[in-house]
């Protein structure tokens, strides 16, 4: 189509004109928009919730303000539009500069009839394995209009292999490295069954600019040698040192093992990793912390502090632990809290919620062995309780 050909028309039908130079630059800039738009090849921010179902500018201004303790965050999930997020579990979450957060899940159930459904997860809901979303004051709004990582369809056998975000490290206040876990399950179908098992780690570059989020493939870590994935959580530490927490199944439960870096994030070979006598490049990792639940959660801005479940999958108890920078040893345990966790329903994954700078709110994920009758709210994540960051409980 020849565009400086065709008139522009009110909506009365009258035409607009414009001057040739003027025409020339509309050329420009939508040749330069059609160009950016095909180099975005990973996920964006839909206009809003609202518009995206119909509604109008108006409509998308939030009147909640933003959460002050754990309670009210665990409300950005409970009271979020159903079209949006109607459940979810595996929640990272990171501050951004502008004041917002950046919150990415592992399952996303969305409501398409916004609430006109029986309010549990079955049939009706749609599922996505990962998605994003950024906070509005005290709102959630969704970040990715299909999966944040695609589901791969290559394991040898058929089975589909899926990504479980799981560690979220920042580099700057819009810019963020996220492991995620290569999952893949014995099962035909992964959404019968829990029987997960790791086959690697992914790792993406997140990139926030605005109300779009670009999520970037790099190269996956390679295997580790021991038979530690190192996806079990991470942070961006004072000294500008990314550190990464990694777990590796025993009888019952997990070890927890930690290094860290400068960069890069994909050579593990330069890691620093915490020894039995203290921290090494390229040393023989030694546990910071025996049964646990595969996942920990690190504090935001300090994370040699960090919560993860006791006592494995099934475990109630919710610990906060600390580790010695000097060390890389942990120096402090304590329980915190105690969750119900059975075989048929359990607790997991405690993750921290920044609030503040020198507060978080401490949140578990639920899930359940009968997910397609599973209630909305029992599968949203959970507040535990609020944790100051200069509390006494982590000397």
């Amino acid at each position: 189509m020849n565009l400086i050909q065709q008139p522009l028309r009110t909506p009365t039908g009258e035409s607009l004109r414009f001057s040739r130079s003027v025409q020339i630059a509309l050329v420009l800039i939508c040749a330069c928009l059609m160009t950016a738009g095909c180099a975005l090849t990973s996920w964006q921010l839909p206009r809003t919730d609202e518009e995206s179902n119909g509604g109008t500018a108006a409509s998308l201004l939030c009147t909640t303000p933003a959460p002050t303790n754990a309670s009210e965050v665990a409300n950005l999930f409970t009271t979020a539009d159903p079209r949006v997020f109607a459940g979810g579990d595996g929640i990272l979450a990171a501050r951004l500069g502008s004041g917002r957060t950046l919150v990415i899940t592992a399952d996303n159930f969305t409501d398409p009839s916004g609430g006109q459904l029986p309010p549990t997860i079955g049939p009706g809901t749609a599922m996505r394995h990962n998605a994003a979303f950024l906070t509005q004051d005290g709102c959630l709004r969704a970040a990715s209009t299909g999966e944040l990582l695609p589901t791969v369809y290559a394991d040898p056998a058929g089975a589909p292999r899926y990504f479980w975000p799981s560690a979220l490290i920042t580099h700057d206040d819009t810019t963020f490295t996220l492991f995620a876990d290569v999952m893949t399950t014995s099962a035909s179908s992964a959404l019968n069954s829990f029987d997960f098992h790791r086959v690697g780690v992914a790792r993406y570059t997140i990139r926030v600019i605005g109300s779009t989020v670009i999520a970037e493939r790099e190269a996956d870590l390679p295997g580790d040698p021991a038979g530690i994935s190192w996806s079990a959580g991470g942070g961006r530490d004072s000294a500008g040192r990314a550190v990464i927490y990694g777990s590796r199944a025993d009888a019952t439960a997990w070890e927890i093992f930690a290094a860290r870096t400068d960069d890069p994030l994909s050579d593990p070979s330069t890691w620093e990793y915490s020894t039995v006598h203290g921290w090494q490049i390229g040393g023989t990792p030694a546990p910071v912390a025996h049964n646990c639940s595969d996942a920990v959660g690190p504090l935001p801005g300090d994370p040699y502090r960090f919560a993860t479940k006791l006592g494995g999958a099934i475990g109630t108890d919710v610990a906060l632990l600390r580790v010695d920078p000097a060390t890389g040893r942990v120096v402090m345990s304590a329980v915190v809290a105690q969750v119900p966790s059975t075989t048929e329903m359990w607790s997991y994954n405690p993750q921290f919620f920044p609030v503040s700078d020198r507060q978080s709110a401490l949140l578990i994920n639920h899930n359940s062995m009968s997910a397609e009758t599973h209630d909305r709210a029992a599968f949203s994540p959970a507040a535990i309780m609020d944790v100051m960051h200069d509390d006494p409980i982590w000397r």
